[in-house]
Parts: structure tokens; sequence; C-alpha cells
């Protein structure tokens, strides 16, 4: 990780249904703030992202602290969730999204870094990401949750403590592929007829 900037990244495609507009305004409020803030802050996204959200960027004039970078393979993209100093998760605004469990959200997980969630806050991954302690899923339109979470993080980072936000890594192994594999291989033994 790169310890001269707070780096928050977002891995893997950005629809126009994720364009998330509060967090645009957030940074707004908070560069406004403090200038010297963007000097510090970086928020990457790597993979493809909708024109919309590329739109916004320029329109909220955050092209010096939002960056945008080309698809990586996997193993780089694990690299770079690794490097970040917090993980930006969006769920997709979409009838039904309170059930949305993406792959993402455990690669996440799994990179130990914090999360800045936007989503539905009673849904499934907001229970995840509770359980784990990787950080509150916060409603779309939540400007001031948006801001105060990412100055929390920029706080903990500034005092070297930003591990301590970062997810419990004995619940996230609940989560791990190998453990849920064998509890669905479990499930099905229990579940044939014979």
């Amino acid at each position: 990780m790169d310890d001269s900037k707070f780096v928050i990244s977002y891995i893997g495609n950005l629809k126009a249904n994720q364009n998330p507009q509060a967090l645009w305004r957030a940074l707004v409020a908070l560069l406004d703030e403090n200038p010297s803030l963007s000097e510090q802050l970086e928020l990457n996204f790597t993979g493809r992202s909708h024109a919309d959200c590329r739109e916004a960027v320029k329109k909220n004039g955050l092209q010096r602290i939002v960056y945008f970078n080309d698809y990586v393979p996997h193993h780089e993209a694990i690299r770079a969730m690794r490097r970040s100093a917090a993980l930006l998760f969006i769920i997709p605004r979409a009838k039904g999204n309170e059930g949305i469990l993406t792959g993402k959200l455990f690669d996440y997980l799994a990179a130990g870094r914090p999360f800045l969630a936007i989503g539905p806050t009673g849904g499934d991954a907001a229970k995840i990401l509770l359980e784990t302690n990787a950080g509150e899923m916060l409603d779309y339109e939540n400007e001031a949750g948006i801001k105060s979470r990412i100055s929390r993080l920029f706080a903990a980072w500034q005092k070297g403590k930003i591990v301590e936000t970062a997810p419990r890594t004995s619940t996230v192994k609940n989560y791990e592929r190998s453990k849920l594999t064998g509890e669905l291989a479990k499930l099905l033994d229990e579940t044939q007829v014979g």
C-alpha cells in the first residue's frame, strides 16, 4: 500500500445504476472544508466505468482526486485491493437489490480492508458487513453518512490505525469459498432422498 496517499479503490465494472451521486457531493464538501485533502486523498476506479460516472466526476470538478483505470486481470485486481486504504462497494440500484451478494463483496472481505459501502441498508450485504466489522452500508442518498465515513477512515489512516477498522479475520473466514462449499456439500448430502 502507498502510505503517502489515502487510497479508496473500486475494482470492477461501474454501471450507470451504481453512479454514486451522494459520494461525489460528499467529496466536494470534504475538499471545500479541507483543500489540502486533495493532495492526500485518491479515489481509484479500476475496470469499465459507465460514461455517466465519468461525466459526474468532471461535472463536480473531482478529476484531481478521482482516477479511472482500465480493466486488469483478477490477480492484479486483488493486489490493488490489498494496496488500498479502503474499498468502495456499491450495490446497483435495482428492484430486489436487497439480496444482491456479489463475488466482489467476498474478494473485498478477503483483502482485509475497511469498506465505504453504498446500497440498501437492510440488505443481505449490509448484514455481512456489520457481522464482519467491515463497515456499515450507507443509503444511496446519505451524503452526510458517506462524508462522515470517509472522514473517520481518513483520520484512522493518518494515525496509522486503518488496520483497526478492517474486517474481523475470524468472522470473514465464515465466508471463504472452501468453508461455504463444505457447508453446501453437507446440506446436499443431508437432503438427498435415498
